[in-house]
């Protein structure tokens, strides 16, 4: 684990502020990934129960959507992972274009047919359906998104550890030396 090492680094570094300060970046990088990735997965996991539990409430969907915005932009604006972000921005484009299309299919049928429509049944079932497994591929971007953040950050924190049991051992090595002149 990343963390183990990087409490270990952390004893045996206190001299090396440069190494700990790469480490730390990566760390909240790390950091930031889960935190982004946790506040859009609050949302999803609501427009999810809306779906299963309110499966006619439209505006509640809308609504839902709108609070995904702001979590969704902070992992879209992630620098580091310009692809993935990309990737998860393509599953957000689609979940509005579901989302539209329920609104479509709202406003094309009469409130008061809602319930007796077996096709407007139908096909706000089907549109769940795809809501659904969009939000999945999301989740499943998000996850890999973490687990980039996470790779990264354990890297560096071996990068950075070899560097210091590197330097460690050329202090030892000096240490040996200057006792092995002064006992001469």
């Amino acid at each position: 684990s990343p963390h183990i090492v990087l409490s270990t680094l952390t004893s045996y570094c206190p001299r090396s502020p440069h190494i700990m300060s790469a480490i730390s970046k990566a760390k909240k990088s790390a950091d930031d990934a889960r935190d982004a990735a946790a506040q859009v997965r609050e949302v999803l996991d609501k427009i999810r129960s809306a779906l299963s539990h309110h499966a006619h409430d439209t505006s509640l969907l809308v609504r839902l959507e709108g609070e995904l915005v702001a979590p969704a932009n902070d992992v879209i604006r992630m620098k580091t992972y310009t692809e993935t972000a990309a990737k998860f921005a393509g599953h957000l484009k689609e979940l509005s274009e579901k989302v539209g299309e329920r609104i479509q299919l709202h406003e094309d049928t009469p409130a008061s047919q809602r319930t007796l429509n077996v096709a407007f049944v139908a096909r706000t079932k089907r549109n769940a359906s795809q809501i659904k497994a969009v939000l999945c591929q999301a989740e499943d971007t998000l996850d890999y998104l973490h687990q980039q953040a996470l790779s990264s950050y354990a890297e560096v924190v071996l990068e950075k550890g070899a560097r210091v049991i590197e330097e460690r051992k050329e202090e030892r090595k000096e240490e040996q030396n200057r006792q092995g002149k002064n006992q001469s």
